[in-house]
């Protein structure tokens, strides 16, 4: 690497300023009144720290459900170049990349 590489970066110990993407535009989410939702019970009770690991085992395996359905809804719909390029809002609805897609798929 050259010197001028190694003075442009940033030293590892500098406090970074926090970052926004600026004020939101649309309007709040909101449930529609027939809307059904996907949800997965967890059984918590923390009162006593051997019990900490489970709870977080719990956690970790419904977030790795959620990443995985959305990897895969997401791999599928840039896998279909030629869909994409014709209607690339129905090929949205046809894979379900919704909200409401989402929960059912996860369901």
């Amino acid at each position: 690497m050259s010197a001028s590489l190694l003075d442009a970066a940033p030293a590892p110990d500098a406090v970074s300023a926090r970052r926004f993407r600026g004020k939101n535009k649309g309007q709040r989410w909101k449930r529609g009144e027939g809307t059904e939702l996907a949800v997965i019970r967890l059984p918590l009770d923390v009162h006593r720290l051997e019990d900490l690991p489970r709870v977080e085992n719990l956690y970790s395996a419904m977030w790795s459900v959620k990443r995985a359905l959305q990897r895969d809804a997401v791999d599928a719909y840039w896998a279909g170049d030629a869909r994409r390029a014709r209607d690339a809002k129905a090929w949205r609805a046809g894979l379900g990349l919704s909200r409401e897609g989402m929960e059912r798929r996860g369901y």
